[in-house]
């Protein structure tokens, strides 16, 4: 672990006003899966504890094993030993409206925040906490866990948001009030912004590292949304399908020049966001405008994935080739990876291995 990383906090309590429902394993349900902010490590929750692995090459790097109740969130911070941790199934560990910031290399809780109601998700930084509520979005000094900001929201059952992760820049995607809007905190710029993303409620999102770039996908799932964060203005319109689908997760690589979606249609889909690189379009593209859909930009890159339930981000490069860890809620582990020089290259390697019943 990188005990840079490591927080000196007295143990206190302050109080306050990627989930996957899994199968079971001998007894041992998986109940949360989430990569870390820049995907080299996967964090899971179980029903008795919690485990870390590497996502390139896979591998466990360390467990607990509590045995009295499980976990519903399990947030890293980068690659250290500080987790966000909230109680989850049938019997949680801890209420499911506290979250619990425990530090593995004492192995001991050092802190925790107390809610009103049932903590939805969490996000960190080095210098943030972020907690998602049913209907509110609290940010927190990581220092001290002083409340910073508050803002309301739509109802967001899933906790979803999204921040940067580069230290120069800190930037808070989080629901607006109405359904479809995203509210832009670009806190080091010093102003705030909403974005009427979807004529419906808002299902998916992500951020770049930097957070210049911000995609969106709506309840429907039939398209991808692009969008620059300073101004507000719609980059691209990406075509998943035509087909209604759950968006579970969706991902930038490192420089935002490819975004990775993860839907329960059973295809991972890889999308241009480089006007270099152009994504697919409609052989009767020359009929935008008159044949609907046929201007739309479809995926430069499409995968099978055997298992509609799954999440997926882009791992750190392998010589000439971009590669994707697709995480699915049955255990499964499986790496993509396709030419990067090539985007017309239709061939690609996969492997496949369970993470779950492996550890």
């Amino acid at each position: 672990l990188d005990m840079a990383c490591q927080l000196h906090w007295q143990k206190k309590t302050l109080t306050s006003g990627m989930s996957l429902k899994t199968v079971t394993r001998e007894e041992n349900e998986l109940l949360h899966v989430s990569f870390n902010q820049d995907h080299s490590c996967f964090s899971c929750g179980t029903t008795s504890g919690f485990f870390v692995c590497d996502s390139l090459p896979l591998r466990e790097r360390f467990r607990r094993e509590f045995g009295n109740g499980g976990l519903g969130i399990v947030e890293m911070l980068n690659r250290c030993n500080i987790l966000a941790l909230v109680g989850g199934g049938p019997n949680p560990m801890y209420p499911k409206n506290q979250v619990i910031f425990w530090d593995d290399a004492s192995a001991q809780v050092i802190a925790s925040l107390n809610f009103t109601s049932d903590v939805k998700g969490v996000r960190l930084r080095k210098d943030r906490v972020i907690v998602i509520l049913e209907t509110s979005t609290r940010v927190y000094d990581f220092e001290n866990l002083k409340l910073i900001d508050q803002m309301e929201t739509f109802a967001n059952p899933a906790g979803l948001c999204a921040i940067s992760t580069e230290d120069n820049e800190l930037v808070l995607a989080c629901l607006g009030e109405k359904p479809g809007e995203i509210r832009m905190d670009m806190y080091t710029r010093g102003h705030t912004h909403t974005i009427c993303a979807h004529k419906g409620p808002v299902a998916q999102m992500a951020l770049s590292q930097d957070g210049t770039k911000l995609a969106t996908a709506s309840d429907k799932g039939t398209v991808i949304r692009l969008w620059d964060t300073i101004h507000g203005n719609q980059l691209h319109e990406f075509r998943r399908g035509t087909h209604q689908a759950v968006i579970h997760s969706l991902g930038f690589n490192k420089l935002a020049t490819l975004l990775c979606v993860a839907s329960s249609s059973g295809t991972l889909h890889v999308y241009s966001c480089d006007p270099a690189i152009e994504n697919t379009r409609s052989t009767f593209s020359l009929l935008a405008g008159w044949v609907p859909l046929a201007g739309d930009s479809w995926s430069v890159k499409q995968f099978k994935v055997p298992e509609a339930h799954a999440i997926a981000a882009f791992g750190e490069q392998e010589g000439d080739r971009h590669v994707i860890i697709v995480l699915t809620a049955c255990g499964k582990y499986y790496k993509y990876s396709f030419s990067r020089a090539n985007a017309n290259d239709s061939t690609y390697h996969i492997e496949s291995e369970y993470f779950f019943e492996k550890f």
